[in-house]
């Protein structure tokens, strides 16, 4: 009884520390956005291996397409084994799901990262008319501040900001051009402007 259980509890530490990433085979998958680019990194266990591994990705976290694969053995009897993968045509300004097939070991969990391609400004504005929201995203420094004025330069709202993405809703907004000042803590100003619709 006593091997038994002593069997029994090696095996859940075994298993409690085999790795992150949603597979007991992989640890630290994690994705981030560099410049237009999106990069994977992860990797699997020492002693654990698979045969080939897709990158699949989608916008939904629930169909997904194969972007790339890695063929062969993946992995290592000897050493952990980090794995990197660009994908250089993310979908742009939308949250990206990622997942690895592992061969014939299974899938991991999906890892997100919101996108922000801005092109040549320092920002990008969705407009949800729907539901009468704008979504500002900021591609570099985040911002602390948000300011919005109506075209006699008079402040309609303020309002503090924590990340890279802020929501504002515009019910109460009359129809017309809107000016957006968004101050980092460095004191850059990133300036823009913005329609709502009547």
């Amino acid at each position: 009884m006593k091997i038994t259980i002593l069997t029994f509890i090696a095996l859940i530490i075994a298993a409690s520390a085999s790795g992150q990433g949603g597979h007991p085979i992989l640890k630290n998958f994690v994705a981030r956005q560099l410049d237009d680019q999106v990069i994977l990194q992860w990797t699997i266990i020492e002693g654990q291996t698979c045969f080939g591994i897709r990158i699949e990705r989608s916008e939904n976290d629930s169909v997904f397409k194969k972007i790339g694969e890695i063929s062969g053995v993946c992995g290592s009897p000897d050493e952990d084994i980090i794995f990197t993968f660009t994908d250089s045509l993310p979908l742009e300004n939308k949250i990206n799901y990622y997942r690895l097939e592992l061969g014939s070991q299974g899938y991991s969990d999906p890892v997100a990262v919101q996108t922000v391609i801005t092109g040549d400004k320092d920002y990008h504005i969705n407009n949800h008319l729907a539901t009468k929201t704008l979504e500002l995203s900021f591609s570099n420094e985040a911002p602390k501040n948000l300011r919005v004025f109506n075209l006699q330069a008079e402040l309609l709202t303020e309002k503090q900001i924590a990340g890279q993405h802020v929501s504002l809703p515009l019910t109460g907004f009359a129809g017309g051009l809107y000016i957006f000042q968004a101050i980092t803590e460095s004191g850059t100003t990133i300036s823009g402007t913005f329609v709502v619709a009547k």
